[in-house]
């Protein structure tokens, strides 16, 4: 999704102790960066063509979660997830899916 989906996402962090730290970054593939504390949470936020999100997109995502050191990932999605893209974040943990 685009810039302003991202803004308005930052805008709706409901929690007032998540600090958004950074929107965009390395080669568009986040769409927003949040700390709490120790807390570091990336957020990816897309429009897939496809109606389903599939477990790869999850898994891709905990890549990134990985190399950027964070403790937990949100993947937004104007599609829905896959059974199995929903059992894959439960399985790793710490990925927050939102459809």
């Amino acid at each position: 999704m685009r810039k302003g989906f991202s803004s308005a996402m930052a805008r709706e962090v409901s929690d007032p102790l998540w600090i958004p730290i950074r929107q965009g970054c390395r080669f568009d593939r986040l769409s927003l960066m949040l700390r709490r504390g120790d807390e570091y949470v990336v957020v990816q936020c897309k429009h897939w063509n496809a109606f389903q999100v599939t477990h790869t997109d999850v898994h891709q995502l905990l890549g990134i979660m990985v190399n950027e050191s964070a403790t937990g990932a949100i993947l937004v999605s104007s599609g829905e997830f896959t059974r199995y893209a929903r059992e894959s974040a439960a399985k790793l943990g710490h990925v927050w899916l939102i459809d």
